[in-house]
Order: structure tokens, then sequence, then C-alpha cells
């Protein structure tokens, strides 16, 4: 069969055009043709769907309603930015602290894992009290949408409602109580009809079924009447957005939950090539139990300084540099130590002396000479 306003071809039994809208006419046993018609006129003989023509109400709460969601939105946007900016100055103070190895890379992990944990709970905080609201508006337009509908044939309105293309309706029928009963993703919504006028409920108060509820009855006005107010699919891709913002949330929260957690319970990854500095400045020689290599060596030396890497070998080690008087002269001192932190404790491995490796026996006189002039004095 073709329609006869857009010349659409589509199945014989259908009611509508699924294409623009316009009834089919029907030709009853009596051979007269019945006809729907719409602009606020019913079908003839009493029967039909038909929609009201008097749009101001409905124009007023679309136009507040995307007023209001693009005010949000503003916002919304706003807050990222000024949160992006926050997170990149947080990351930046925690490469910082990387590179000057006071920090370990689990910290800017851990650090990054918290900010976005942190930022997936503000915004799920701001959709869940957004959320509401945008029931309570979108209800007042579900309602409205609905109460410019006249129904006086209850299988036309199953016959529109499956033939229009929402993807909010998996299917209508009607149940045995003579309601009309949709079958959506998130609920069960159902309309019933008294002298004409319709009401729309659902079996769900959740916020995703009276989202689905406001789909369905922007798409039927929208099917029945092309001119009315409402943008039916807008709607529904931004429900669906809506619902795959709550969904990638909480993927994102649960990865950076995880990960939080297991930087957490490794402390170690958290202190960074500093661990291994101090740990070697914390030591002490078995001969000078009350003394640690770091005060003995700040006491000794001039122009200290500390510095890790780790060996070709994959060894680390903890290399400090200093001057002291040597054969009467200023001389630039290297000492390595190679520190085992699981097995607490560390050895000095290396001396140079203005660049010359000295000898073992050396290493020994020099540490004496170190130890034994910081507890005379």
């Amino acid at each position: 069969m073709l329609c006869k306003k857009c010349g659409k071809e589509f199945a014989d039994q259908s009611r509508f055009c699924p294409e623009c809208g316009t009834p089919v006419e029907v030709v009853d046993v009596t051979g007269e043709t019945q006809q729907t018609t719409f602009g606020g006129q019913q079908k003839e003989q009493g029967k039909g769907i038909y929609v009201e023509q008097n749009f101001d109400t409905l124009k007023q709460l679309t136009d507040r309603a995307h007023r209001n969601e693009k005010r949000w939105k503003t916002i919304g946007k706003f807050a990222a930015v000024v949160y992006v900016l926050f997170i990149v100055k947080g990351l930046f103070t925690d490469l910082v602290s990387v590179a000057e190895g006071s920090s370990g890379m689990g910290t800017l992990v851990s650090g990054l894992a918290a900010m976005i944990l942190f930022a997936c709970g503000l915004i799920y905080l701001f959709t869940e009290i957004w959320f509401p609201a945008v029931k309570v508006k979108k209800s007042a337009c579900t309602q409205e949408c609905i109460g410019l509908i006249h129904v006086n044939d209850n299988m036309q309105l199953v016959a529109a409602l499956n033939q229009m293309n929402s993807s909010a309706v998996k299917k209508a029928y009607m149940d045995e109580s003579g309601s009309v009963c949709v079958q959506g993703k998130k609920g069960k919504h159902i309309f019933s009809v008294s002298d004409g006028r319709l009401t729309l409920n659902s079996d769900s108060n959740q916020v995703k079924a009276a989202l689905e509820r406001e789909a369905i009855a922007a798409s039927l006005i929208k099917y029945l009447e092309p001119l009315a107010p409402v943008n039916a699919y807008e709607n529904e891709r931004s429900n669906a957005r809506l619902g795959r913002t709550k969904m990638v949330l909480g993927l994102v929260a649960l990865v950076s939950g995880f990960v939080f957690v297991l930087v957490l319970i490794n402390p170690q990854w958290q202190e960074g090539h500093r661990q291994y500095i101090e740990f070697v400045k914390e030591g002490y020689p078995e001969l000078y139990p009350d003394v640690n290599y770091g005060d003995a060596f700040e006491a000794y030396f001039s122009d200290c300084s500390w510095e890790y890497f780790e060996s070709v070998d994959h060894q680390d080690v903890v290399e400090f540099h200093g001057t002291c008087l040597y054969g009467g002269e200023n001389a630039n001192v290297t000492i390595q130590f190679l520190p085992s932190y699981e097995e607490q404790s560390f050895e000095v491995y290396a001396l140079e002396i203005n660049g010359e490796a000295q000898q073992e026996y050396t290493i020994a006189i020099l540490l004496a000479d170190v130890f034994e002039g910081y507890v005379s004095e």
C-alpha cells in the first residue's frame, strides 16, 4: 500500500503511514470510507485518535527545559575545565617529586586514580541531584504531551505505538483490562483512557523509567502530529547518553578504585628513589652504632650531595659526593653504596678521590677518620 501524502510504501495492515504519520483510509463492510484526521478534528463516527493543536503550553515547557539543560551543560563544562586544571596542577607537582626522587611512580599513579575517583563521585552526585529536577520537568512535558492526545480507539493507539520509530518502545499491546501497555527497556508503561483523555503511568518510579516515559510521549505526539514543538529524536538521544554516562562512570570509578587500592597496599611503590638514599643516610657502621652516615658525612665533607641510580646489571646504587682536605688540598670525593632494601643492609662499594679509584684500605681509613672526627667533636 502507498501513502497518498508522501508515497511511502507500507504493510496493508498498518493504520498509519510510518513515514509521515498520515492515517490510512479504511473501507468498512458497507463500502463507506472512514478517515482519521488531526488538527482538533475527530474521526468520523466518534472513533480514532487525534491531537489538539493548542501547543502554547507545550512549547513553553520544552523551551524552558531546553534553557535549563543548556544552563546545566554550561555549568558542567566550566566545572570540568576547572577540575581538569586542578588535576594537571597536581600531576605536575607529582611529576616533579618523581623526577627529584622524593616520591615514587606509585604516588603519581595513586594520586591520579584518587582524583579520577573523586571526579566520578562528583559527577555521579551531580547527576543524582540533577536527575530528580530533570524528572520533574520532563514529567510536566510528558503530561502536557499526553493531555493533547485524544483516543477513541485503543487499537489505533496500539498501532501508532508499534509503528512509530522509537527505541524506547519494545512492543505495545492491550491487556485484559483494556489498557494499552508499552514494554520499554527500563520498565512497563500503561496508557489509560477515560472519556478520550489519556494518562500515562509506569510500574517503576526510577528516574530512568521517567525519562523513558517522556521519550515515549514525545515520540507519540510527534508521530501523530509532526508540527508538535518537541524533538523526540533528541530526547531519546539525550536519555541514552545519560544512561551511558552513568555506566561509564561506574566502570571508570571501579578501575580507578582498584588501582588506588593496589598502590595503597604496596607502600614501596610510593616511596620512590628517595627511600634508598634515606636508608643509607640513616645507617651506621658496627663500630659507631650511635652515629649515622648522613650526620657524619655532613659534618666531615662540604658541598654534600646524594643521588640514586640503577646500574646496568639492575643493581641499586646510592652515590655520595662531597669535598674534603686530602694531602693538604681540597679533593672531590665520591663514595658508592650498594643497598639491599629487602635485606635492610648495605655495603660501601667504591671510593674515588679526584676521579681516581681507591683501594679498600683507603676506604677504611677515610671512614674511620670521618666517624672518629664526628665522635671527638
